[in-house]
């Protein structure tokens, strides 16, 4: 019986990632990925059932590493500026150092289909109690917590996404808006 090799499962994962953003999901086959990995087509079956399950199992293990980033980041904050500046720089920091796997993790999540039973990820549930506690610890102001979770994360990868010519451009702009995310979700001082 073959055993699994953690440096052959990171590579399969990256092979996954690049492979999807090229190809889209449906041209994401296991040949294709295999071959990218640098691995047999049986080998990529030792570490996942399917395609569908491989691609799941991926998209989870990217999601978990985002959240848990940005829980990190917020790990001993009390202060509702400092928090909103964590998650708003984090997840900028995120997706400017990790825009392959971000853009995976985004591309998947847009697609229903493929999302379906994907609320096995633990991270993004604990990041959702995270503002539901800070709101009830009246360090936001009482909007739904769905709300506060589009206006803080949701025009940060507006932002990343404009790719400004210059870098000063861009960090007036982040912190432009972590100013607008206060003053909209936090209770004035």
């Amino acid at each position: 019986m073959r055993h699994k090799d953690d440096e052959k499962a990171q590579r399969i994962k990256e092979a996954v990632i690049e492979v999807v953003l090229e190809e889209g999901f449906g041209g994401a086959s296991i040949s294709k990925i295999a071959k990218r990995a640098g691995v047999s087509q049986a080998t990529v079956y030792i570490y996942h059932e399917n395609k569908e399950s491989m691609l799941r199992t991926i998209y989870i293990e990217c999601a978990e590493e985002l959240w848990e980033y940005l829980i990190l980041a917020t790990q001993g904050l009390r202060d509702g500026g400092h928090i909103i500046e964590a998650l708003i720089c984090g997840y900028y920091r995120f997706m400017t150092e990790h825009q392959k796997l971000f853009r995976f993790v985004e591309q998947f999540s847009s697609c229903p289909a493929l999302t379906h039973n994907c609320s096995e990820i633990a991270s993004y549930g604990k990041m959702m109690s995270l503002l539901q506690k800070w709101q009830d610890e009246a360090i936001f102001k009482p909007y739904h917590v769905n709300n506060i979770f589009s206006m803080i994360f949701n025009p940060v990868k507006m932002l990343a996404a404009e790719d400004p010519a210059c870098q000063t451009e861009s960090d007036d702009l982040l912190w432009e808006l972590i100013h607008i995310i206060q003053t909209a979700v936090l209770f004035a001082p």
